[in-house]
Order: structure tokens, then sequence, then C-alpha cells
């Protein structure tokens, strides 16, 4: 979608507001309205009314009235559907093939009564069902219509102020730019909210999926008159049980695919190399210090007081049997991990944050911090209430998944790794949990876990940053490997650094360096600059929002970071060809050098042209050279200094390449 075509709705809605602000009524009617609600992304659509009154396209109090007004609407029109066919609701679709809809509704009405007109405008998947519920349980009018208007007041602006807050931050813009900026921030509050009903809706199927085939299992296994006592709790044989074990069975599954592809660099082995060179292209010093803080939280010198304090602390509490099973869950599932650590053998990546000498997989932190948090939710969740029993997961997955992303983004270990740490940990789960349901006569505190556990953390993780993590940090200054540069050999072609490439992600070669130069690289950088090539300003949030841009100029245009074994290039300039082209050299540090430690330096040279991959956004991509890319090159440098300059052809991966070799006296 270009400036162009969008142009015309804008001016439509700037010269008719009145217009615009029934569409705006429209909208927010429909958000609250019965039934309708549950499937109209209101909050993507109010973001984006917010966004076009924080930019100044819509009149913000006229704007804020009518979505007022059809948000009181709405309600009131639902409030009326239930007043009038009551109890006979139920016999109309959708209630009859969904009568969860009303019982869910009903239950947080009659909890919250009519504070519940105000709290259920708020939350989503009852919203517009309160009022419905409100007048089937003949609720006075006068009473709703005083909570109705309250709870609309309140939800319009705070609806609308995130768009407001954008759309205020792009009225500095240009208007071509702000109204890209605008689009782009829409579409995207679109996809995440039809993300995030796809997974509601995928994972209610998935549950109850598994929960039928559990059941069918279950009528199966259950003639079978040894299954009582494998399944036997400390309440009697349960359906559940069965769960627990065919969990344990299918972790054990994928933990043996994933020990098999890890040796054999096969099936979830080649996404290994892929993760790896993704995530290097995302390095930040930033994201490094977060991210290294919190990979401390799943090592073992972590974790493991707070384990053995919280065995030792339910044996305090007289639940020996429990601490046991805890103790040998833990303990036993580490130990595991750690041996096949050894028998596996497999090496690790280069890391960002240090270097281990110890062995790839599975990873020790990503298995431990599955063990320990996974079965402390377990116990934790049985001392509560069932209908909150998520929250304990809610709280301990998140752990487990930024400690396994942790490990992947400091580049300790690999993907398998990864996936290897979370299945043999939930293998291990699943069985202490199997064996601690039948030992459990009844729930334990949830303070015998949370007491010890959250204060050991704290008191080792508080030792772990000021001793250990600072030593490991001062192992992030590289020491890369050096090859001896043999200058005659390489200027004839015939040393292995004429093929040189900068590795892509999926075992390809990605970019092969068709540039290598042996010298000082402040030579080329003064010829270049001489000769009109000039440094492009570094990607940031203010460049960044040139890729909005229709027409960005090719000389303010950030280039995009590129990296070679973890390096940014050092040294990066441009030369304008038109309006909307380029032309880009690069260069990186190689591990080669002469015995004189003259440095040599690998690089890049390429055209690039503005282009438009997806709506509303723009981008320099490399384009074909009509003429000789190199001798536009040689040209800019034969004026200003007497760089020798050779063209060779080497053979990378079976393909051949053309090479500029440069070298200064």
């Amino acid at each position: 979608m270009t400036q162009e075509s969008i142009q015309p709705i804008l001016d439509w809605i700037s010269a008719h507001p009145t217009w615009s602000g029934f569409v705006v009524f429209l909208i927010s009617l429909s958000e609250s309205l019965a039934i309708v609600g549950l499937i109209v992304p209101g909050v993507v659509m109010m973001t984006a009314i917010g966004g076009m009154m924080g930019a100044g396209i819509l009149p913000f109090w006229l704007t804020l009235a009518w979505a007022i007004l059809g948000a009181i609407a709405g309600d009131g029109i639902s409030y009326w559907l239930g007043y009038h066919y009551h109890e006979h609701l139920r016999d109309f679709w959708p209630f009859k093939q969904f009568p969860k809809l009303l019982i869910r509704g009903e239950a947080f009405f009659r909890q919250h009564g009519g504070k519940s007109i105000v709290f259920g405008r708020f939350v989503g998947p009852v919203r517009p069902m309160i009022p419905v519920i409100a007048g089937m349980l003949d609720m006075s009018p006068k009473r709703f219509l005083f909570f109705n208007v309250l709870s609309a007041i309140a939800w319009a602006p705070l609806y609308s102020l995130p768009g407001i807050l954008i759309g205020a931050s792009l009225e500095s813009l240009s208007p071509a730019v702000a109204t890209r900026a605008g689009l782009l921030v829409l579409f995207l509050l679109f996809v995440l909210w039809l993300f995030y009903e796809v997974l509601l809706l995928l994972g209610a199927w998935i549950i109850s999926m598994i929960q039928k085939a559990l059941n069918r299992v279950w009528k199966v296994l259950n003639r079978l008159p040894w299954l009582d006592t494998v399944l036997r709790t400390a309440q009697g044989t349960e359906e559940s049980q069965l769960g627990f074990l065919l969990l344990f069975i299918f972790a054990f599954l994928v933990s043996i695919i994933t020990i098999v592809n890890a040796l054999n660099v096969d099936g979830l082995a080649l996404f290994n190399e892929p993760v790896y060179q993704v995530l290097r292209a995302l390095y930040s010093d930033k994201f490094i210090a977060i991210l290294g803080f919190i990979t401390a939280f799943g090592s073992p010198w972590v974790l493991m007081p707070a384990v053995v304090g919280i065995a030792l602390w339910l044996c305090w509490q007289k639940r020996s049997q429990i601490g046991l099973c805890w103790l040998l869950t833990i303990i036993g599932g580490f130990l595991i991990g750690h041996l096949l650590k050894i028998e596996t053998a497999i090496p690790r990546p280069e890391g960002l944050l240090y270097f281990s000498e110890e062995y790839a997989f599975p990873s020790g932190h990503t298995l431990l911090a599955t063990l320990t948090f996974g079965f402390a939710a377990i116990l934790i969740q049985h001392a509560i209430a069932s209908k909150y029993r998520w929250i304990p997961w809610l709280i301990a997955l998140p752990f487990i998944f930024l400690i396994a992303l942790s490990r992947l983004y400091l580049g300790v270990h690999w993907f398998t790794d990864i996936v290897g740490g979370i299945f043999i940990g939930i293998l291990f789960v699943s069985l202490g949990a199997f064996f601690y349901r039948r030992i459990d006569p009844k729930s334990i505190p949830i303070s015998a876990i949370l007491t010890p556990g959250l204060l050991l953390i704290a008191i080792s993780l508080s030792i772990y940053s000021y001793s250990s993590y600072p030593l490991l940090r001062k192992e992030i200054v590289r020491q890369w490997s050096s090859y001896v540069l043999v200058e005659n050999t390489w200027w004839e072609g015939k040393d292995p650094s004429n093929a040189l490439y900068r590795r892509g992600a999926f075992r390809r070669h990605g970019i092969v360096f068709d540039l290598q130069y042996l010298g000082a690289l402040k030579t080329i950088e003064t010829s270049l600059e001489k000769a009109g090539w000039k440094t492009i300003p570094k990607l940031d949030f203010q460049t960044g929002i040139l890729f909005l841009d229709n027409n960005p100029s090719p000389m303010i245009f950030p280039i995009m970071p590129k990296f070679h074994r973890d390096r940014l290039p050092v040294l990066t300039l441009a030369k304008p060809i038109d309006q909307t082209k380029r032309l880009v050299i690069q260069f990186w540090q190689s591990d080669y050098a002469t015995a004189k430690g003259i440095p040599l330096w690998v690089g890049t040279l390429r055209l690039e042209e503005a282009s438009h991959p997806l709506p509303l956004v723009t981008l320099y991509l490399e384009e074909p050279y009509t003429g000789d890319i190199f001798q536009q090159l040689l040209d800019d440098l034969k004026n200003y200094h007497n760089i020798r300059n050779k063209i060779i052809t080497t053979s990378s991966n079976d393909e051949e390449s053309k090479v500029l070799l440069l070298t200064s006296p």
C-alpha cells in the first residue's frame, strides 16, 4: 500500500470529522456488542483510532466522545437482549452450541455484582457477555446505566491511549513517514491480535484432543487388572496419573531422537548452524549484559543451594519423602545430563560471553532450570485452588524459556543442546511428579518451597554476581586464531586465504570476499574519501525511521550490520550512483597476517538499490552491476595512491569467483 493510495482516505477523514466520528461510534459499539465483541479486534481498532487522534488526523475530544457513546450503546443493546429474552437466550445460537459463554459470564457477574459491569469491560473473554448476564438476572436499568456510563468513560481513553502516544510521537515526522509508520503499527497490532486469537484456539483444540485421547486410552487400559496398581496415587487411582506416564514416554522418545540427531548432525541438528548465525546477526552489548545476567539463574552455583535447601526444609517440616523425591528428581536428572555430556562429547560453539571446555549436549543450565522450576510448579500447584493452578506455570515457563534463550544467544550451546535440556528435564519432572503423587497424602504449604528457595537463590545469585560472573566477563576479549600469510603465494592466488567467504546461515557460502587488501587500511579509506566515498550513519532509532520513507537518500540510509566471525566491519563507505543507487564497500579483519604483522583485510564491493520488498517498508538491496564494478573502484583509488591490484579467479565450494587483490607499498 503506497502513500498515494491511502492519502485520499486520510483526506476524507480530515474533511468529514462527523462521518469519521460515526465510524468510530460503530467500531466502539461492535466491540462492546454481545458475541460480536468476541471476534472484533477492539484493542487494534481503538489503538488505530488513538493513533489518528494523537497525530491530529481526527479531532481529539469529538472522537473520544463518539467512542464513549458507542461503548454505552453496545453494552446497552446487549443488556436489552438479556433483559428482554431472559433464559430463552440459552435456546438461541450461539449460546445453545456454546453454553460456556453464558456460564463463564454468569459466574463473573455473581462474583463481582454491579462492579462486574466496570471490571468486565476490561476483561477480554467475558467483556461482551457481562451486559447480557446483567439483563438476564434482572439488574435494574438505572443501576446498569450508571455502571455502563462509568465504565465507558474509563474504557475509551484507556484503550486509545497507546495509539494516542504513538500518534503524538509520529507527529514530528514528515507526513509521508508518519502515515506509513502509523499504518505499519496498525498492521503489526492486527497481526499480534490475530496470532493471539489463533494461539488461544489452537491451544484449546490441542488440550481438547489430548483430553479425548487420554479418555480413550483410559477406557481401554482401565480393563487391565494391573493398571490400578501402576496408576494409584495417595488419593486413589487417577486418570491424570496416566497423563504423567504418557508425558514421560513422549519426553523419552523426543530425548532419544534429539541425541541421535545431535550425534549424526541430522534432523534437528540441521537447525544448529542457522540458529547460531541468525542470533549472531542480533549481537548487541546491551543484550549480552542482560542475557548474561539471566543465564546466571540457571547456573548450578545458583540453583543447587536452593534445591538442597528446599529438601532440608521439607525434611524439617516432617515431609522427608517429598524432600527425597524432590532431591532425587533434580539431582538425578542433572547427573544424567552430565553423563550425556561426557558420552556424546559434542564440542561447543564459540561463545560471546565466555569460553567453556565442557561438552555441549545437553545444556546444563536449561536442564537444571527445567527440573527446578518445573518440579517446583508441580509442588506449588497442589497447594492452591484448581482454578489458579496455571499461575505457577505462568511464572516457571518464562524463566525456563529466558534461560534457554540466553544460552543460545550467548553462543555457548547449539539448538539441539537446548531441546535436549528441555525434554530431558520434562522426562524427569514427569517421572518425579508420577511418584510424588503416590506418596503425598496432602498438599504441602507454598512457604515450604518459596521461602527457602527464593532466599537461597537471592544469596547464591549475589555471591555469583560478585565473584564468578565478573571473571567470566573478562574472557569476552577474543583470542582469535591467526595464520601466517606468505605474501608472494597470496599474490599468485595459491594461498588458502584466497577462497575466504562470509558464511551464511544455512551451511552455504553467504558472500564471497571479492576484495582482499594487504596493508594499512587507512590508505584505502583516505583514497576513497577523496574520490567522494562517505561514511553512512549507523543503524539506530533515528536512521531506522528511514525504513518507512518512500524515497530515502542513498547516503543517509543505514547499511544493515553484517558480521564475519562475530566481527562487525572495520570500514564501511558508500558512493552515490543516482537518487536510488549506491556503491558500498566493507572490510573485515581476517585471521591472516604476514610474518611481519601486516594484516589481511577481507571485504565486499556491491551495488545497492532502493526497493520495497514489503508494503510500507523501504530497503537497499544488492543488485547486479551492469559495468565493471572493480574498475569503478580502481579508478577512484589510482588517482590518490600507488596501490597495486590484481584480479584472480578462485574456487570456493565448487563455485568460481573473481577476487580483487590490493596491496600498498
